[in-house]
């Protein structure tokens, strides 16, 4: 949890950042990771007013600019109703608040669980217009749900959007590129059947972007375009004041001692934009050297849009635990990934 000096010092450090960043047409202000109904009484509303008011002082209006909250919706309905509504009557007009329901895939094994829960995700969608949901994947996580069975849960309750996360770590690394194999299947099977069912999910619309924007300029230029603007337009920051390029792989991955890399700088150390400009270019000869290094990158046809994303990530994570693998295999998840969406950005 953030300290109340530690969250006023962040926001002013962002809202001069925002006001050096030009043709900016969206702000989206996530506060993540926590289960923030569990938090004191008023914690979510005082978040609330600061991304608002973030967002309106930028004088950037309209288009799809919102601050997002993470929460479980877990609990009694008598209790977690009352939470939800005085939350949503923080609410201003121009600057939605969407919540964001963290889901444990175990618990979908439990045939209760959504029946036990539909009343918080109903009372949910009519307070605040709609409510997205966000998981992790381990070996776990696969093994307790099927790509269907997710799917039908998302639809049964009316999620806008699915997250879905892929973030190996020191901590994680056996549950997660331990198991690429099987979770690179399940991801394959989502993608077909989330597609079939117009569900809108996550990392589908980053390997078609990245697949269009090398097929129409293919070129080191294109990369490095396409990193300074994620860098100067995608951060994150933790509790401790570190400021974090963050980009996109199975959902939001970052540069944080997690994941083997270094904050750029902390909102102590003085104005955001000027650790953004030195660290754009060391961020895009990192990407490049975590996908050099590994023989089976280098000659792959999905080279460029790979390292438009955040899967060099995963290429850091691997070298540093296990190695990679041998052979002209890919080390992870991507390339079976960008098989499935070529053919129809190749189409559009």
């Amino acid at each position: 949890m953030m300290s109340e000096d530690m969250l006023e010092r962040v926001h002013g450090r962002v809202a001069e950042y925002v006001g050096t960043l030009e043709g900016l047409k969206t702000i989206n202000i996530t506060y993540g990771i926590a289960d923030h109904l569990m938090m004191p009484d008023g914690y979510v509303e005082r978040l609330y007013r600061r991304g608002a008011d973030l967002v309106l002082g930028s004088g950037i209006s309209g288009g799809e600019c919102a601050v997002f909250f993470t929460t479980s919706v877990i609990g009694r309905y008598e209790k977690v109703a009352p939470k939800l509504e005085r939350i949503a009557e923080t609410i201003v007009e121009g600057v939605p608040l969407y919540p964001v329901v963290v889901l444990d895939p175990c618990k979908l094994q439990l045939t209760e669980y959504g029946k036990t829960y539909a009343k918080s995700f109903a009372l949910s969608r009519t307070l605040f217009g709609k409510v997205d949901l966000t998981l992790n994947l381990s070996r776990s996580a696969i093994r307790s749900m099927t790509a269907k069975e997710l799917c039908d849960f998302a639809s049964e309750h009316g999620f806008s959007w699915l997250t879905v996360n892929l973030a190996p770590t020191r901590q994680n690394y056996e549950a997660t590129l331990g198991a690429r194999a099987e979770i690179q299947d399940w991801l394959l099977e989502f993608a077909k059947e989330a597609d079939a069912r117009s569900i809108a999910y996550s990392y589908g619309p980053v390997m078609r972007r990245s697949l269009a924007a090398t097929t129409i300029n293919p070129g080191d230029f294109v990369i490095n375009e396409v990193v300074f603007e994620t860098t100067a337009k995608s951060l994150q920051v933790d509790h401790h004041g570190n400021i974090m390029f963050k980009a996109e792989a199975i959902g939001d991955v970052f540069h944080g001692e997690r994941f083997g890399y270094k904050p750029m700088g902390n909102v102590e150390d003085g104005p955001i934009r000027p650790m953004v400009d030195v660290a754009k270019h060391k961020i895009s000869r990192a990407i490049v050297q975590d996908h050099l290094k590994v023989p089976a990158c280098r000659d792959c046809q999905y080279l460029n849009p790979c390292m438009m994303t955040g899967f060099h990530t995963y290429n850091r994570m691997l070298g540093e635990m296990g190695g990679w693998p041998k052979g002209d295999g890919c080390p992870h998840v991507a390339k079976a990934l960008f098989n499935h969406y070529a053919a129809e950005v190749a189409a559009a």
